[in-house]
């Protein structure tokens, strides 16, 4: 892999063409250090216990105990969990199952962002074993830690966005990195698309999360975004693209009907504390995004 990983220059030159806002050196770094940590049993044992210590008590997620006097760089000894796999899920499970699932998995991941400041950066189907107690998850190999400033910043996008907050939202985008604070770069395109990504999350309603809302989101950034020469990628944030594509491609899968509003608002905001109301019909087609309602 070590010798595999050094033939990336391809990879980055094409970034550069592509995107040059984007620091192909760094991203292909993170590449680098990401993959070559899943090698080391030892480190994804260490991700594992600390994802296991802080779910402990979350219902519906489980983590597999680790038993660390068995493990080693090459090996990696769990408990044992008895599940069904996606397939034998999808297949078999009903409509409740599946929206119970489905916000375990999406629960699982932004706490595990603002709650931990960790992300298990490999949503696949195969990393996902389903009981009658919840859904057991399987590997921690690939685990990008954040900086806190970075998670604040981030947190702050978010809030912002949803309390249709212009001015903070474009000083937290400069934060994360995606952006410079001077130059062509058009803030206000990238908040109607940023409202794109996180529809489900703008809404009170059940939400219809399916594989043709996955292909245009994928359109929007990549297709159709006017900031797509400007955009910047830090190198902390490469991994987390997984969260868009990856993670809501296997939500997707499990074809839930759900609201993940009040879910998103539990991890962003303190008990307690003042949160945004819904987005209003005429809100939403002033910032043309389109929801897919159940039915």
């Amino acid at each position: 892999m070590r010798d595999d990983l050094q033939n990336v220059d391809l990879m980055r030159r094409l970034l550069g063409v592509m995107a040059p806002k984007l620091d192909g050196e760094a991203l292909m770094a993170e590449l680098r250090e990401r993959f070559l940590e899943e090698c080391d049993y030892r480190k994804e044992a260490a991700n594992q216990v600390d994802f296991r210590k802080f779910f402990l008590a979350e219902p519906g997620v489980i983590v597999p105990e680790v038993h660390a006097a068995h493990c080693s760089e090459r090996v990696l000894t769990t408990a044992l969990i008895r599940g069904q796999s996606f397939q034998e899920f999808t297949s078999a499970a009903s409509q409740p199952e599946r929206d119970r699932a489905a916000a375990a998995i999406h629960n699982f991941a932004f706490k595990s962002i603002f709650g931990l400041g960790a992300l298990n950066c490999d949503p696949h189907p195969g990393n996902y074993l389903f009981t009658p107690e919840g859904v057991a998850f399987l590997d921690f190999g690939c685990v990008r830690r954040f900086s806190p400033a970075l998670v604040a910043a981030w947190k702050q996008m978010l809030r912002s966005a949803l309390e249709q907050d212009h001015p903070r939202f474009r000083e937290a985008v400069v934060q994360v990195g995606l952006a410079e604070a001077s130059g062509s770069f058009d803030f206000e395109a990238h908040y109607r698309q940023y409202l794109y990504l996180i529809r489900p999350w703008l809404m009170a309603e059940a939400v219809a999360l399916t594989p043709q809302f996955i292909g245009q989101t994928y359109r929007a950034m990549l297709v159709g975004n006017p900031n797509r020469a400007l955009l910047k990628m830090p190198r902390e944030l490469l991994f987390a693209n997984r969260l868009q594509w990856g993670l809501y491609s296997v939500l997707a899968k499990l074809r839930p009907t759900l609201s993940l509003r009040e879910q998103i608002l539990d991890i962003l905001y303190a008990p307690g504390e003042a949160r945004p109301a819904p987005f209003t019909d005429s809100e939403l087609q002033r910032y043309r995004v389109v929801l897919d309602h159940p039915g």
